[in-house]
């Protein structure tokens, strides 16, 4: 069997160049050597491993990932090994980094071997996952008010179809049914091009009135960018309609 040639791991400074490179970068970048000892570390993934660069330059990362992230450094470092040995990348794993006593930051990590000026390295990206929890926990929260309240809320996509209709909504689609376009009767007419104008503009668009025979409603359409997403809010004016049409 063909015999695989020594790893020459990259130098110091060559490492330290090329993270340091990657200091505007929104993930964490750092170079090992074959021997799991750090290189090279940009800006970000120095501040989630919560050290200064220079202090974490010739550390064993399995022993400083191990400590943060509450995990057996043995496992690390087959890990390691394994991509190593096989240069085949390491798939994502999510995990959280322990800040303090009681703070965590949930992280996302790979590996994979680099070949660089005739040496044989790892590369290890980090990306901090606090922003998308804290979207997911938001939309959690909302999605408990809209389940409980009594007025119809949904979610669109970016070209109008419909993504989420809470409890209320869904009673009303029942009821009023869908027009020959196929959108629901309950719904402005225009709703394509109000998401559209919604999304170029990021404002919130108030005062979409829906006047049926069986019910009337008012609609607010709120932008939401980060995730190219529209929820619409209504309220139910039937009764205020019907009274203004009787003055």
């Amino acid at each position: 069997r063909k015999r695989r040639a020594p790893d020459h791991p990259l130098s110091q400074n060559t490492a330290q160049t090329f993270a340091g490179l990657l200091d505007g970068l929104s993930f964490g970048v750092m170079v090992l050597t074959d021997g799991h000892l750090i290189l090279g570390i940009n800006a970000e993934g120095a501040r989630l491993l919560r050290h200064r660069p220079s202090t974490l330059v010739g550390q064993s990362f399995p022993g400083i990932w191990a400590a943060l992230t509450q995990s057996d450094a043995a496992d690390v470092v087959r890990r390691l090994d394994h991509v190593s040995t096989s240069r085949e990348p390491m798939p994502h794993v999510t995990t959280r980094l322990r800040h303090g006593t009681t703070g965590s930051v949930p992280v996302e990590w790979t590996c994979q071997a680099v070949n660089q000026d005739g040496g044989h390295s790892l590369l290890i990206s980090l990306r901090d996952l606090s922003r998308e929890e804290g979207l997911r926990e938001e939309r959690d929260r909302l999605a408990a008010i809209a389940e409980e309240t009594p007025s119809p809320v949904i979610e669109l996509d970016q070209y109008g179809q419909m993504l989420y209709a809470n409890p209320a909504m869904t009673a009303w689609l029942t009821k009023l049914g869908y027009r020959a376009d196929g959108l629901p009767r309950i719904l402005p007419h225009d709703l394509p091009q109000l998401v559209t104008e919604c999304l170029r503009s990021g404002n919130t668009s108030h005062g979409q009135d829906v006047f049926l025979p069986e019910a009337s409603f008012t609609w607010t359409f709120c932008p939401v960018l980060t995730h190219r997403l529209v929820r619409g809010y209504a309220l139910d004016m039937t009764t205020i309609h019907e009274a203004q049409q009787e003055l």
